[in-house]
């Protein structure tokens, strides 16, 4: 009881939660073959994840220089298009075979299948 009781002060001492213990108990599990490498392991682990998490958040928070991407036009659904949009769309369309293409305003109409 008394090396549970130190193990938890180290690992709250460290702020170490629960839920992170549990993301990396299995490979603690795997890794250590002796009771006194658990708390060290554990610690050691939990500071990777949290670096490499921490490394993953900045990277996503840089901003990409230039306007934003413009969505393909296939995922555009009920957006306002240009008529450069609609005459891609239509391209597409008729490649696929498909006997329906749009106008600018986004009405749709028919037309026949060529032999």
């Amino acid at each position: 009881m008394a090396w549970i009781a130190s193990a938890a002060e180290v690992m709250d001492g460290n702020g170490i939660r629960i839920d992170e213990i549990e993301k990396v108990s299995l490979e603690v599990r795997s890794a250590v073959s002796h009771y006194n490498r658990i708390v060290p392991m554990i610690c050691e682990l939990v500071s990777e994840r949290r670096k490499s998490h921490r490394q993953s958040r900045e990277y996503d928070s840089l901003a990409l220089p230039g306007p934003p991407l413009k969505r393909d036009v296939m995922d555009r659904r009920g957006e306002p298009m240009s008529q450069e949009d609609t005459d891609e769309l239509n391209k597409r369309l008729e490649w696929s075979g498909a006997t329906a293409r749009y106008r600018v305003d986004g009405s749709r109409y028919l037309v026949e299948k060529q032999a």
